[in-house]
């Protein structure tokens, strides 16, 4: 598995090539960043199992991204997460919002601001997410909000 460090070089680098002038009637704006939305999730893994959030049992499939920018110094991404476990044939989702603070591109040096999880409500089913879809992240009580300088 590749560090963060490299997770967010990596990131960066699929910025330079993404269209993030994209159609605003979409929910999801997966289609128009190539491979930025596993990137994120492999980002949020690596936090997730840091902070011992996460153990052995879970692992991340994909993340389905509301909201996308980045400026000289900071990228945001919000979203859902979609992980599974093991041994489990369902894969759950679960809202995320980060914003990675780019300290000093030439030295790798990062901060990650991750909020994840609404402390009200149960990470839905896979299949019951994309049945409802109306699950809105502007009213989330974030159950993590984690920090990370890397």
């Amino acid at each position: 598995m590749k560090s963060i460090n490299e997770l967010i070089e990596l990131l960066l680098c699929e910025f330079e090539n993404c269209n993030l002038e994209y159609n605003t009637y979409e929910i999801f704006y997966n289609e128009f960043l190539e491979d930025i939305p596993v990137i994120i999730s492999y980002i949020i893994e690596n936090i997730l199992i840091d902070f011992l959030i996460w153990g052995n049992d879970e692992w991340v499939d994909d993340s389905l991204i509301t909201q996308c920018s980045l400026n000289e110094d900071k990228i945001i991404i919000s979203g859902f997460l979609i992980f599974g476990k093991s041994k489990i044939n369902n894969q759950w989702v679960e809202p995320f919002y980060a914003e990675i603070f780019i300290k000093n591109k030439d030295e790798n040096e990062y901060e990650i601001h991750l909020n994840i999880a609404d402390v009200e409500k149960n990470s839905l089913t896979y299949s019951d997410f994309k049945k409802k879809n109306n699950y809105s992240l502007s009213s989330i009580k974030w159950k993590h909000k984690l920090i990370k300088s890397i």
